[in-house]
């Protein structure tokens, strides 16, 4: 599939759900929800293991060959959602990705533009399930080629709570990534968030701090990295 397909479809599927949602307003749904944000940060990798040992890949690499690992990134979304009833949700998003690598010339910056189409249905106060268009398209500003993946999906998902105090927010979340084609991508992940909204009538202004640990179990010739950024968003009720 093109670009150009691929976006074409995604518009129809826009239609689609902006159609029904709005088709099925007054009485019944909620007025829709406009939301967007920027995001700013870097990735780096990391030299020395948990316990405080060199890696095998640090040892193994020069400074310079280290920093082109090394890349700054912006991100960016904006989001329509409608709530038709209780169980019943759609939702249309872009996201854009810039990612500026430190020395390697070859892919010194790229962009990706992700493009989601989804509804959400409430099974049950612990399960959603949600039906998902999905569009990701990759394009190197200095290489001849582009990359797009096109992948309807289900996905069931289980709900669990963040814990809130007053209007901040804060998640702690560790889990592990098994791939049986790939063991060398086989990786334990740790996620920390921070963040505080403020409501104003109709507008919801929000900040986040996010902090990602990933070490590779597999493959000691593989970087451990971190990752670290700072958000702004906002959310607006029609």
């Amino acid at each position: 599939m093109s670009k150009k397909e691929g976006v074409k479809m995604f518009k129809k599927i826009l239609v689609c759900f902006m159609v029904i949602g709005f088709s099925a307003a007054g009485a019944f749904a909620k007025p829709p929800k406009l939301s967007g944000g920027v995001e700013q940060g870097e990735r780096y990798p990391l030299p020395y293991t948990e316990e405080g040992e060199i890696t095998p890949w640090a040892e193994a690499t020069e400074d310079d060959e280290a920093e082109a690992w090394a890349y700054t990134f912006n991100k960016g979304y904006l989001q329509l959602a409608q709530t038709i009833n209780d169980r019943l949700r759609y939702v249309v998003k872009h996201n854009y990705v810039t990612k500026d690598f430190t020395q390697t010339d070859n892919t010194n910056k790229n962009i990706i533009n992700y493009y989601r189409a989804y509804t959400w249905i409430k099974l049950s106060s612990a399960f959603d399930l949600k039906l998902e268009y999905y569009l990701r398209h990759q394009n190197y500003f200095l290489m001849p080629w582009d990359n797009m993946t096109y992948v309807p999906h289900m996905v069931v998902k289980w709900n669990i709570s963040d814990k809130r105090v007053a209007d901040f927010n804060y998640r702690f979340k560790v889990q592990r990534y098994d791939d049986p084609a790939e063991t060398w991508k086989d990786k334990n992940e740790t996620f920390f968030n921070l963040g505080y909204k403020e409501e104003i009538k109709s507008l919801t202004l929000r900040t986040e701090y996010k902090y990602i640990f990933r070490g590779y179990t597999a493959n000691p010739d593989e970087a451990n990295a971190a990752k670290k950024s700072l958000s702004v968003g906002f959310d607006y009720q029609f």
